[in-house]
């Protein structure tokens, strides 16, 4: 079949340095940011262009020279190069997850292990982002499986891409294919940058992880490597600034827009950019000796390149199990050194096995078809090994936990799952939804009605004050949506997005309609910024008072850097090392309180006392634990302090 293409013999399969040098500048900045500053590198973005450039090209060499597109020879290479590395990376923190990890992470770790085996653990992310409770987990070790589980769809993608140009070509006469697939990649460009700006937007809590959100990143790099495959060369004048500019651009994406939050929308153009500029330097029409594809194709550069896939792989496992081993997030400068060495070298030796080993002597000499089952076997015996260790790790849990809401210091798995039961019973509206969820609790004949609204630090709340309410004859309504507070100022609720002011507006009419004799929600908000009470509280409780309705405000909690329960599993010697200075992230006295326009409906209560001794807040008191995440109290715990909560309600309601 003639596809009326010709291409340049000088971009066929010509090896280009650079590009291997880009790929190791990449993979350190990823590995850099994720010990020490976390955030976002850009890192990735690059090899999604790089990778949209190279498998352009080798489609584009299967199309014109061949004919006709080889699906098992494509797929056979990609297998071949890509999977060696990928199982035993997984197989290892299979290994290091069943004998290291705490009991409680084992599920839901090795389920990570069998999506990523899948190449869907993006999905499964993108999943997980939209549930709040899954926020303050840690990310297992295999959540960098991410990029290669979008990368893996993208080559099905562009395989197809490349079918249908094709299958136009057919069709319509006088077209040649390169015009077609051009049309065809701008054509995916757009629609998926459009729907990428727009989830990022919207707030869409899965845009990160969405294989449509990046799908435009790839076609950026194929978009270039269709025009330097019709002969375009660029000029040397242009290229030799253009390589340093986008160079420029890679190096400081993540010090200047690096907030998870920002990405994949218009910040992901930034380093996108970066990597097209890099690349067009390497397609001047004479080299020079000041391009930026000098020190890209040195030889250290290249070096590192060849193993910057298994430095990406590794470095994040090591990272999760130190954090995990330590009790601490933060990682200061010693041992982030040493653990970046520990990926670089592990990375280099399981590199030369594996691709002078491995690929060399034994794959090179294999059939597509046989290099093909043999990977797609060994990836579902993973996947059928993880899930099936997880569901009877899970088994195991139960069965050593007993009641999941108990939370007593010799069993630590339990603390975990301690959350309160409104979001067992699914009483609390989700991220990503507005409607206004109801529950009944406490006593259902009970002659005053109370209500409790906000967000999750009202909802730790819920044990404490149901436990009242039976006491005392109330009858309780529960009003929560997770990441939301109780406010109608925009930039107040922009935390849980447009849904948390759609929730509020829906609220604010059903209070109207049927307003309870008392709401009980926090007071203030410790969220690393300094204590405060926001103004649009204020606003909020001089309406409910202007309805008739009391008021009850509680102070926030104070909120952990590192994972309480993860610091008392990794310190059972000394489990009072484990705790939070109460200055960390309350104020000297509460800031409600200072507050001249408090309306005369507002009673607050501040419990820090009892979860605090003195300045330090620990994470275990008695044999109770007190947390069971980052910043939310444990249902046992905050069930414990119902009657010293209940002192400090008003008069009319004890």
């Amino acid at each position: 079949m003639s596809t009326g293409t010709t291409m340049s013999g000088s971009v066929r399969r010509r090896f280009r340095p650079e590009v291997e040098g880009l790929r190791a500048v990449a993979a350190f900045l990823v590995v850099i940011f994720h010990v020490f500053i976390g955030k976002v590198s850009g890192g990735v973005d690059v090899f999604f262009v790089v990778a949209g450039f190279l498998i352009t090209l080798i489609l584009i060499d299967q199309v014109v020279v061949r004919g006709r597109l080889e699906p098992g020879r494509y797929f056979s290479r990609l297998a071949s190069r890509l999977l060696p590395m990928s199982i035993l990376v997984l197989i290892a923190i299979s290994a290091a997850v069943l004998l290291i990890a705490p009991l409680w992470y084992q599920p839901p770790w090795m389920r990570q292990v069998g999506w990523s085996a899948l190449y869907l653990e993006n999905w499964s992310l993108a999943g997980e982002s939209v549930e709040y409770l899954n926020k303050a987990a840690p990310a297992s070790p295999v959540q960098q499986f991410w990029a290669l589980s979008i990368q893996g769809q993208f080559y099905v993608i562009w395989i197809l891409l490349f079918a249908l140009a094709l299958l136009i070509v057919k069709f319509v006469k006088r077209v040649s294919f390169t015009r077609v697939i051009t049309i065809v990649l701008l054509v995916a460009f757009a629609i998926s940058f459009s729907y990428s700006v727009q989830m990022e937007r919207d707030g869409a809590l899965n845009a990160y992880f969405h294989t449509g959100t990046r799908v435009w990143e790839f076609a950026a790099g194929g978009l270039l490597a269709l025009l330097i495959m019709n002969g375009r060369r660029f000029a040397t004048a242009f290229c030799v600034p253009a390589g340093w500019i986008g160079l420029a651009l890679l190096l400081s994406c993540g010090a200047l827009i690096g907030a998870p939050s920002n990405f994949p929308g218009w910040a992901a153009l930034w380093p996108v950019t970066g990597a097209v500029l890099i690349l067009m330097s390497g397609d001047a029409r004479t080299e020079s000796r000041l391009s930026v594809t000098r020190l890209l194709g040195s030889r250290p550069l290249v070096w590192a390149g060849a193993f910057s896939y298994a430095l990406y792989l590794w470095h994040w496992p090591i990272l999760v199990f130190y954090r995990l081993r330590t009790g601490t997030y933060s990682v200061t400068l010693l041992p982030g050194i040493a653990i970046i060495a520990s990926a670089v070298v592990l990375a280099y030796v399981t590199t030369r096995l594996l691709d002078g080993g491995l690929r060399t002597r034994v794959l090179a000499s294999w059939s597509a078809g046989r290099i093909l089952i043999t990977g797609g076997v060994c990836l579902a015996v993973i996947a059928v090994f993880a899930f099936g260790s997880g569901w009877l790790r899970s088994n195991l849990l139960i069965e050593r936990v007993g009641d999941p809401r108990s939370a007593h210091i010799d069993n630590l798995a339990s603390a975990r799952e301690d959350f309160p039961l409104v979001y067992l019973n699914g009483c609390v509206q989700d991220l990503s939804h507005s409607a206004v969820i109801e529950c009944t609790g406490g006593d259902p004949a009970g002659t005053k009605t109370v209500m409790l609204i906000g967000g999750s630090h009202t909802a730790q709340w819920f044990p404490a004050i149901d436990a009242l309410a039976k006491q005392r004859g109330w009858k309780i309504i529960t009003a929560l949506k997770d990441a939301c507070r109780f406010t109608m100022i925009e930039d107040e609720s922009a935390i849980g997005g447009t849904s948390c002011h759609e929730w509020n507006e829906s609220l604010r009419y059903r209070l109207e309609q049927n307003p309870p004799d008392l709401v009980v929600t926090t007071s203030t908000v410790s969220d690393g910024g300094g204590e405060y009470t926001p103004d649009g509280y204020l606003e909020q409780w001089k309406y409910l008072q202007a309805l008739g309705v009391d008021v009850v405000g509680i102070r926030d909690t104070p909120r952990w850097m590192r994972d309480p329960v993860d610091c008392l599993w990794a310190n059972p010697d000394d489990l009072s090392s484990c705790t939070v200075p109460r200055s960390q992230n309350l104020a000297e006295q509460d800031p409600a309180s200072l507050r001249a326009d408090l309306p005369s409906n507002v009673t607050l209560i501040d419990a820090n006392d009892h979860i605090c001794d003195g300045d330090i807040c620990p994470a275990v008191i008695g044999n109770t634990v007190v947390y069971w995440d980052l910043s939310h109290l444990s249902a046992t715990f905050a069930g414990s302090l119902a009657d010293a909560i209940g002192e400090g309600f008003p008069s009319q309601y004890r």
